[in-house]
């Protein structure tokens, strides 16, 4: 009885696990504009943060994501500094050349605040 039991409780685990979604998210930094220089970096909890970003690896795809109210521009930067992406609005998907791989940094610029992000592919 113990054996059907652990069996049972084997293939319910088995099935129920998820496997993990390719879409993940990128850690956002907050700077005040005008201070990006001096790095002061405002770090808060991501409720609090109005802008999200998410990498999906599958499609090679960065979505910004941004509450109805938030208006700015996304640049998609290499490590080098050269626009690979541009989007004048907040809520877009920008995507990444097939044969680019690299530290990729991702700029949302608003007109207080500035919310940086960096994915390594």
């Amino acid at each position: 009885m113990n054996k059907l039991f652990l069996t049972f409780v084997v293939l319910f685990t088995i099935v129920s696990h998820r496997v993990s979604a390719s879409e993940s998210g990128i850690y956002l930094d907050c700077y005040k504009n005008g201070h990006l220089s001096n790095s002061t970096s405002v770090h808060r909890s991501p409720m609090q943060i109005p802008v999200e970003a998410y990498y999906d690896d599958d499609l090679r795809q960065i979505r910004v994501v941004g509450n109805g109210l938030l208006e700015g521009q996304v640049f998609l930067r290499d490590e080098n500094g050269n626009t690979i992406a541009y989007s004048p609005v907040v809520n877009t998907t920008l995507d990444i050349p097939n044969d680019y791989s690299g530290t990729l940094i991702i700029e949302i610029v608003c007109s207080d605040v500035t919310f940086m992000g960096e994915i390594v592919l």
